[in-house]
Order: structure tokens, then sequence, then C-alpha cells
């Protein structure tokens, strides 16, 4: 059976800025990680795997039209990175999809 990793290839965050009351503040990075495991490679299956973390629609996914190769969300957080519609910080996330497969490995006889 062929399964699907599901991983953030990337993280980029926003600071409110409580002066100008919008998403100008300090900007960085946070890096990826490891989401969990699909059973295909249909939205429906990823979203799934994004659900055991995040609270996402198929509406708030953005797909990668030119090569379909990554899909983005965006969420709100609070300074623990939980997600929370009244948080700090306005988070995207860049999500990659590989297809897991097994290999039959090639066993040699080793002389020493």
């Amino acid at each position: 059976m062929i399964k699907y990793n599901i991983e953030v290839l990337d993280t980029f965050v926003t600071e409110w800025n409580e002066v100008s009351q919008d998403w100008s503040g300090n900007e960085f990075s946070k890096g990826g990680f490891h989401l969990g495991v699909a059973k295909s490679n249909s939205i429906d299956d990823i979203l799934e795997v994004i659900n055991t973390t995040f609270e996402v629609n198929k509406s708030d996914l953005f797909i990668d039209e030119d090569n379909k190769q990554t899909l983005q969300f965006s969420v709100v957080e609070d300074r623990n990175a939980m997600q929370d519609d009244n948080g700090h910080y306005l988070v995207d996330y860049v999500i990659g999809v590989y297809k897991i497969e097994s290999v039959n490995i090639n066993v040699v006889d080793i002389v020493a």
C-alpha cells in the first residue's frame, strides 16, 4: 500500500503590529517539521492529516497551480504557537507531499 508523508517545508511568521493594527510587524521563519502520513495524495486525505494539528478548511488551502508541488495555508497563533483566532502571530505554512514506497533489499554475498 502506498502512503504519503505530509511535511511542513517552511513556516513564515508575521507579528501583529499594535501601532498600525495590522500584520506589518516583525517577520521570521520557524522552519519545517513532519505532520503525518496520508493514505493518498487527495486533498481530503492531506487535509485530514493537517487537521490533526490545525483547524483548516479546504477553502483555506492555496495550491501552487504552476507545478502542484506544494500547498499553503495560514493560521493565527498565540505566543505558544497554538492556533488562536485572537493570537499575535499570522503563520503561513508551506506543505509538501511525498510518496512513500517500499523497495526490495538487494542482498549479495559478503566475502570477508
